[in-house]
């Protein structure tokens, strides 16, 4: 029995049950993550300090933005929305060209008995197409 399941945002059909998939587990864990990462900033009415703001720094003209409070804006979204993970690391690179990103977050999943499970990682690539 999974310990923690969420919708699958593609909204696929599960032919079984005519309802929408659903993620569980590690997955819905990776899902949110990603979710919470890739919106920005003031787009969730009533709560505009959930965001990673990542499109907004990746698609700005200024690109002298320091990663370093990037990536502490993200460990502290991680640490209030997302309870289920005890975060590894976040690295983010940059291209030469500032183009490209390329992000990768390592988290361990909490499981309601307090156990850990193993690392597991998200990779997040961007790239700007001009």
């Amino acid at each position: 029995m999974p310990m923690y399941s969420d919708l699958d945002f593609s909204f696929g059909l599960n032919s079984f049950t005519k309802d929408v998939n659903k993620k569980t587990d590690i997955n819905a864990v990776r899902q949110s993550i990603q979710n919470i990462i890739l919106t920005g900033t003031d787009e969730r009415p009533f709560d505009s300090a959930f965001g990673g703001g990542l499109y907004e720094y990746l698609f700005d003209n200024d690109s002298s933005l320091d990663l370093g409070l990037l990536q502490d804006r993200w460990e502290n979204l991680l640490a209030v929305y997302e309870p289920r993970t005890t975060l590894e690391s976040i690295e983010i690179q940059e291209s030469e060209n500032n183009f490209d990103v390329d992000i990768k977050i390592t988290y361990k999943v909490v499981l309601q008995d307090t156990t850990v499970t193993d690392t597991a990682s998200i990779t997040v690539e961007l790239e700007r197409l001009r």
